[in-house]
């Protein structure tokens, strides 16, 4: 009842008692803490996102629940109801945070599933790097319904950040061999018009 006291403050606290150094969270609690991630208050969604993290493989059977919180755009929906550029920073900043824990929890509990394919590849558009190396990383996990956004990783050669480029060559090397398009995708980058940096890393995928 705690975890849904009219008082944001409440329910934090009840949040981070159960996430606490130490405690060890009930899987009864993990309905309400996925609850949680919908809640109207920002910094209770964050905890609550870190809390499910350290449930493990008890988010499993949340998969529906990881996939909302992957693909809900909370930051555009704000900018269309005319929020303030501070307050839209801000749900900016919440929302990233909120993401990073669901893409977290992921990768250590090794619980994606190919219902989670789709919003992940959404992911590889997103404007903070962390977000996109994460979700190629995971795509990674997912065998066939991660090779199935193959082409979209590819692309992901060219990203801006280092990091994010070295996940997908990572990627696309381990499924060059079982996709035939990629290898053409690929070769592209080594034409002279290309950046050096790319050109560097199409050669190395290829030999």
């Amino acid at each position: 009842a705690l975890l849904e006291d009219d008082a944001w403050e409440v329910r934090k606290a009840v949040v981070d008692a159960l996430g606490a150094p130490g405690a060890d969270p009930d899987v009864a609690y993990a309905d309400e803490l996925i609850d949680r991630l919908r809640d109207d208050e920002g910094i209770v969604r964050v905890a609550a996102a870190n809390v499910l993290r350290s449930l493990g493989q008890a988010t499993t059977a949340h998969a529906d629940a990881v996939d909302h919180l992957l693909r809900y755009d909370e930051v555009t929906e704000a900018v269309d109801r005319g929020w303030s550029p501070e307050r839209v920073a801000h749900m900016e900043t919440v929302e990233r945070l909120v993401r990073e824990s669901a893409l977290f929890a992921l990768l250590e509990t090794g619980s994606a599933s190919a219902a989670h394919a789709q919003a992940l590849a959404n992911r590889l558009r997103n404007k903070y790097w962390l977000l996109r190396r994460d979700a190629i990383l995971v795509l990674g996990m997912l065998g066939e319904a991660g090779a199935a956004h193959a082409q979209a990783v590819t692309d992901a050669l060219r990203d801006r950040d280092v990091d994010v480029r070295e996940a997908a060559a990572e990627f696309v090397t381990a499924h060059l061999m079982a996709d035939s398009e990629l290898c053409p995708a690929v070769a592209e980058m080594l034409c002279e018009g290309e950046e050096a940096h790319h050109r560097a890393l199409a050669a190395r995928i290829l030999t």
